[in-house]
């Protein structure tokens, strides 16, 4: 794996290509012995080169500078903080601790046209699993910037959308380690750490070349063979049985792949595999996740049934539920890692990891749609989240409701919005057309849905762009107070925003929130510029007070703005520290 020190990556004025760099002798062949390696992970700015122009280059450098400099920190997402509490993220002193080494695919892989290169080329992508499962930091390098040969800006939303990109990032989660660091750069001041739920599998993501598709399958096999054995020899079943069942649901979706079966030898039954086909498969199921007994309940608090629903087999399920599994089972632990709170049902399982089969099958068995997990949520609440939109419309058909609520106060659309699960957005539009737009768009900016289809939706819904943020119940004002005044002490991204969010409108939450991509559809779509927050601030305040990249404050600056007095704030919203 060839690496080049970070103090010689922060030294180049351009990128050269790879051969360029093994003649003037400026890489290194990285071992974890050295130091900690870096995992630049970005979508190219034109067909042939990857910066022509030096405009990731530059944003990377003084980003990298910044951080090791102290002078912009990377920040836990508000999502992320808001449900698990702080989270260690990177700091200067860490990042100056050890040597650092960049791994960035133009200047570490091959780039000629010549059939060798070509073939040593092909052998560093099939690397790609190994290189990434060296490096301490997988960083997400993805300002908003035009490609050069296309008429569409690059950006985080772009990079999630790409397969490649989205097995990158899979081969972090696959690694056998346990401590690496995902960052997202979007621009020289902002970075944060990676947040996110089941929705990524690669081979759903896009390809320039469709035979990637099938390229990438076959790594993703190995990628988790190797986990699999990570686990068993460390003695965690627990993430052994998880990853064991949720390959065909989560990493091999949209493959023809067939799943790994296991592991665990040894495997003998008396039951037949012609005669008894549900029993060897029950027997064959247990067997393989360590489990003795179909009742039996593992240290994290997952029982088979609820590895069975993650797996997708209604066979598995409806042969549990014979053997008396309960219906309305669900995990007694929270699942830190997956955001699965404590009681989180099988139902929610069932639509979290889209297995319509097993969904049901729970529903035949009088699965009760309406169980609430410790967060409050159901499982049509998860439905939207999942973006699972054939899972809301089995759940109404069972009488759940799609105007459901869970704590701080967060509406099942709303929810939709706030992880931009657009396919849910509109079933729940058409379940129940009633149901209100009021602080959607809030929503989907505070937490990780500010993306332009979403944000479009919303706005063609006619969701109000100048709508100004209220603290809906007594449990959303008590986080947003405490945490306003936990910003003068020790401030994060959800201490800002809370900070700030009284009388804030869509804009001023997308600023905060650091989506700034979605800023000129706002702008579009009419959003004003002298309206202020409670604290008498305007948008443009805001994103100078949050250093935003030049090229918005400009946008801002260029953007018409019309007088607006924004009245009193509402009294639900008028105490403040």
């Amino acid at each position: 794996m060839y690496t080049l020190p970070l103090s010689a990556f922060l030294e180049l004025v351009e990128l050269s290509a790879h051969e360029d760099m093994m003649k003037a002798k400026c890489l290194t062949v990285f071992d974890e012995s050295m130091g900690r390696a870096m995992f630049i992970s970005h979508q190219w700015l034109a067909n042939r080169h990857p910066d022509p122009n030096g405009e990731q280059l530059q944003v990377l450098q003084e980003a990298l500078r910044n951080l090791i400099a102290g002078v912009a920190q990377v920040s836990q997402p508000v999502q992320s903080e808001l449900f698990h509490g702080r989270m260690p993220c990177p700091t200067a002193s860490e990042l100056k601790s050890t040597p650092l080494y960049v791994w960035y695919d133009f200047l570490c892989c091959p780039q000629d046209a010549s059939e060798r290169a070509s073939r040593h080329r092909q052998r560093a992508i099939g690397s790609i699993p190994s290189y990434v499962a060296k490096c301490k930091y997988f960083v997400v390098l993805c300002p908003a910037l035009a490609h050069a040969d296309h008429r569409v800006t690059l950006s985080y939303e772009t990079w999630a959308g790409r397969g490649w990109c989205r097995a990158e990032k899979m081969a972090v989660d696959l690694a056998a380690r346990n401590d690496s660091c995902a960052i997202i750069i979007e621009s020289q001041t902002h970075a944060k750490l990676h947040f996110q739920l089941l929705r990524s599998p690669p081979a759903m993501g896009t390809f320039s070349v469709e035979s990637d598709r099938t390229r990438i399958g076959q790594m993703l096999v190995h990628m988790v063979w190797n986990k699999l054995l990570y686990y068993r020899e460390a003695g965690d079943m627990h993430n052994y049985r998880l990853l064991l069942n949720e390959q065909k649901s989560r990493w091999f979706q949209g493959l023809s792949m067939d799943p790994i079966d296991g592991l665990v030898e040894g495997f003998v039954t008396d039951a037949d595999p012609f005669d008894q086909p549900g029993e060897f498969e029950l027997a064959r199921f247990l067997h393989q996740n360590g489990f003795r007994s179909p009742l039996e309940r593992d240290s994290a608090g997952w029982s088979p049934i609820c590895f069975a629903v993650v797996k997708g087999s209604a066979n598995l399920v409806q042969s549990l539920l014979a053997r008396r599994a309960d219906p309305n089972d669900a995990i007694t632990k929270a699942k830190k890692e997956l955001a699965m709170p404590k009681r989180f049902s099988l139902l929610s399982l069932a639509v979290v990891y889209h297995n319509q089969d097993v969904l049901m099958t729970l529903l035949s068995a009088r699965a009760y749609v309406h169980a609430r997990d410790a967060r409050q949520a159901t499982a049509i609440m998860w439905a939207a989240v999942a973006n699972d939109a054939s899972g809301i419309r089995c759940l109404c058909q069972a009488r759940a409701d799609p105007s459901d609520s869970c704590n701080p106060g967060i509406s099942t659309l709303q929810a939709a919005c706030s992880f931009a699960s657009l396919d849910s957005m509109a079933e729940l539009r058409s379940q129940a057309p009633s149901l209100s737009l009021r602080f959607c768009l809030h929503y989907a900016l505070m937490f990780q849905g500010g993306f332009s289809e979403p944000i479009s939706f919303l706005i063609q819904a006619r969701a109000d762009v100048n709508e100004r943020f209220e603290a809906e119940g007594k449990l959303w004002w008590l986080i947003m107070k405490l945490e306003s005044i936990r910003h003068k002490f020790n401030p994060s991204r959800l201490t800002l925003l809370s900070h700030h969010h009284a009388g804030a409108t869509p804009l001023m939450f997308s600023i905060l929130s650091g989506c700034f991509g979605v800023v000129p559809l706002l702008l579009a779509a009419g959003a004003r510029l002298d309206v202020r927050n409670s604290r008498k601030q305007t948008a443009s305040d805001l994103a100078l007070a949050v250093r935003a990249p030049s090229a918005l404050l400009q946008q801002l600056q260029q953007a018409p703005s019309t007088f607006e007095d924004p009245g009193s704030p509402a009294p639900e919203d008028t105490f403040f520290i």
